[in-house]
């Protein structure tokens, strides 16, 4: 068996669980984020919002790209599911709107 090394271990998130588990802390913290007023749950759009936005997949804190030939395949580390959390518990009125809107001013 392929020995693995310690960041496939710590980063054991793909996009997918990431959404799930950060919705898990929200809706466990009652914390409803909003998007044009509207309540949301994080999505795979709002979940690329944040990694455009803090540069997530830049941090190797926070992202591992495994390079299988020329598709990039990317894991996460639990604290990139604690960071969202807690940025979104900071501001959950406008999070969404002020990301998307900030990400699209700099376009």
């Amino acid at each position: 068996m392929a020995e693995m090394n310690f960041k496939q271990i710590t980063d054991k998130y793909n996009a997918k669980k990431c959404i799930t588990e950060i919705n898990k802390q929200l809706d466990r913290k009652r914390i409803v984020p909003l998007f044009k007023g509207e309540p949301k749950q994080m999505n795979s759009y709002f979940f690329q919002l944040f990694l455009t936005y803090f540069g997530l997949k830049q941090n190797e804190k926070y992202c591992f790209v495994y390079q299988v030939q020329s598709t990039p395949i990317y894991s996460y580390s639990q604290q990139t599911v604690d960071f969202i959390v807690n940025e979104i518990e900071k501001d959950p009125e406008y999070i969404f709107d002020r990301i998307k809107e900030q990400i699209k001013q700099k376009c």
